[in-house]
């Protein structure tokens, strides 16, 4: 992907126009790889006001594609983008709308961020929901062993998937 169809792949999720001159020339130049300073200097802006232009372009972007967009991660993002809307349906490039991306809400999960392990757990379930389809699964075991840790786990990675529910 090249940073011309990166900037139209934004432009088509977002709307022709909405980003400005700065965040333009930002984009292209955290495409680069280039600091905040580097942009300013190159750009012949204020440092400080090219790095609050980039936070406000971050979080535009984080609106508009539904999942944290940073400058250390965009590209990757709109890779993943880029993937999901060419699967669009008759081989058409189409990006899904917002309100057709998953949306996820953790407010109620428990912290998996230190889960270690379960490996096995983890591919059985894999196999069985994604690969095999199946509709229900019984997660057993006498209680405190980690059943609804494994199951958030499980999850939370089908959610970080690229295309998650399908096999790979």
């Amino acid at each position: 992907m090249t940073v011309d169809e990166a900037l139209a792949l934004v432009e088509q999720v977002l709307g022709q126009g909405v980003l400005s001159e700065i965040q333009i020339i930002i984009f292209r130049g955290a495409w680069n790889g280039w600091s905040y300073e580097k942009i300013a200097n190159g750009a012949q802006y204020n440092a400080g006001y090219v790095k609050d232009a980039g936070a406000k372009l971050w979080r535009l972007l984080t609106e508009g594609f539904g999942e944290e967009v940073t400058k250390q991660n965009f590209r990757r993002v709109l890779e993943r983008q880029q993937t999901i809307g060419d699967r669009g349906l008759g081989g058409k490039k189409t990006m899904p709308t917002q309100a057709e991306m998953p949306q996820w809400d953790w407010g109620g999960a428990i912290d998996v961020s230190r889960f270690y392990g379960r490996t096995a757990e983890l591919e059985l379930l894999n196999q069985q929901i994604v690969e095999r389809q199946c509709r229900v699964v019984a997660l057993i075991g006498m209680s405190g062993i980690g059943k609804t840790a494994l199951a958030a786990k499980f999850i939370q990675a089908l959610a970080d998937a690229p295309h998650p529910l399908t096999p790979s």
